[in-house]
């Protein structure tokens, strides 16, 4: 399926947002529910996202230093899908 140009800059957009929460270093418990939130997003939209931005996420849930249950599954889906692209066998 070929992406729009809006697909591929809303997708860009929500990378930024990901990897913006994700960066925070010390996150309130006001923050945990958007990180949450904004990290279910991304996972709905992962099958869709161009690879680079696939890395992106990737790197970014990586780096995080206490990540929830949601982010932790976030990681999960990253790896699926950039193994998918790496032809790797589970």
């Amino acid at each position: 399926m070929e992406l729009t140009k809006e697909q591929i800059m809303e997708h860009a957009g929500l990378v930024r947002d990901v990897t913006a929460a994700l960066g925070t270093r010390s996150v309130k418990d006001a923050d945990k529910p958007f990180i949450d939130a904004i990290c279910k997003r991304a996972a709905t939209v992962l099958p869709l996202m161009l690879i680079s931005h696939v890395r992106r996420l990737y790197e970014a849930a990586a780096d995080c230093d206490f990540p929830s249950d949601t982010v932790c599954a976030l990681r999960v889906a990253l790896q699926h899908r950039l193994g998918v692209h790496h032809n790797l066998k589970e």
